[in-house]
């Protein structure tokens, strides 16, 4: 027992070192820039939609439908046009957010909803789960989401910034919303990519993470199966011109996936579509104001059908 009060004071030391050192490299600005963002300028230090929506999540409201997945759910999918069409919906994609990175929040908001919406967009499933955690690190402050999610990183880095947590929140801005229009976690822009250039770059999927992320598939349709609630998949429009190299390995384990699970529904609009690649995306894949409308029309049309839902 000698030894205990010395080793604890030297652990206490470390930790007071350790966030000490990070306390001033979040505080000192060099050239403008925090000195964090010169050792890594992926730190996230700017809220995100997700903040939002978690933000502004009704704890006490039960809806027919919940949204996860890309940037193509969270700028696809929008709650307006679901509730014109009599269904309460609510969107909680986020920046390049994977099944690995859908999953940890599912588990926690699953009980309030009849249906879960799932936007399967391949190069989500090509990735690192990274980004999309970094974006639910500046959104959340529970704790126990961000441990697992945090886990599924593969990455000490992802538990070092979890550590780092309060100092993050300390340095947060809200310049990510000051310029979106905002509904229940959607967001959109209304131009187009018909005056700008545009450069549709050749896209690889990562192979060793398409792999786990179909595993998290897997574990995805398993808590829905739990929890009695129904998944459903959507692949909403991208340009016609945007290529993916390897895009028939995503098709083989989607479709080896769907033949598993014949019980979910697949909506195929990655290029089933008829919008225009300049007209109606702002980008070389994200939809505008004015493909969102046409693809949540035609969207809740084939839902309804499918589904045979009341009109």
């Amino acid at each position: 027992m000698k030894y205990f009060k010395p080793i604890l004071i030297f652990f206490l030391s470390l930790i007071g070192l350790y966030y000490g050192l990070f306390y001033l490299i979040f505080t000192i600005k060099v050239q403008n820039k925090l000195l964090i963002q010169h050792f890594d300028n992926r730190i996230p230090l700017k809220k995100s939609i997700l903040s939002k929506a978690i933000a502004e999540w009704p704890i006490n409201e039960k809806f027919d439908y919940i949204f996860l997945g890309s940037s193509h759910c969270y700028r696809g999918l929008d709650p307006g046009e679901f509730s014109k069409a009599g269904l309460n919906t609510y969107n909680l994609g986020g920046s390049s957010q994977t099944p690995a990175n859908a999953l940890p929040l599912l588990n926690k908001y699953i009980h309030q909803t009849k249906n879960v919406i799932l936007e399967v967009y391949p190069v989500v499933f090509g990735i690192e789960p990274t980004e999309a955690y970094y974006d639910l690190l500046t959104a959340s402050n529970d704790f126990y989401l961000l441990w697992q999610s945090a886990y599924k990183i593969e990455s000490f880095k992802a538990f070092n910034l979890l550590a780092l947590k309060p100092l993050i929140n300390n340095e947060l801005t809200q310049d990510t919303l000051k310029k979106c229009f905002y509904h229940r976690g959607f967001t959109t822009v209304t131009d187009s990519a018909i005056n700008r250039k545009v450069e549709y770059k050749d896209i690889t999927l990562n192979k060793k993470w398409l792999n786990k992320h179909f595993e998290y598939l897997n574990q995805i349709k398993e808590l829905c199966d739990k929890e009695n609630v129904n998944l459903i998949l959507v692949y909403a429009p991208i340009p016609k011109k945007l290529h993916l190299v390897n895009e028939t390995d995503y098709y083989t384990q989607l479709y080896t996936f769907l033949n598993q699970n014949p019980d979910v529904t697949f909506f195929n609009y990655g290029r089933n579509h008829n919008l225009h690649d300049g007209f109606h995306f702002y980008d070389d894949d994200h939809l505008n104001a004015s493909g969102v409308k046409l693809f949540n029309h035609f969207f809740i049309k084939d839902l309804k059908h499918t589904l045979k839902l009341p009109d």
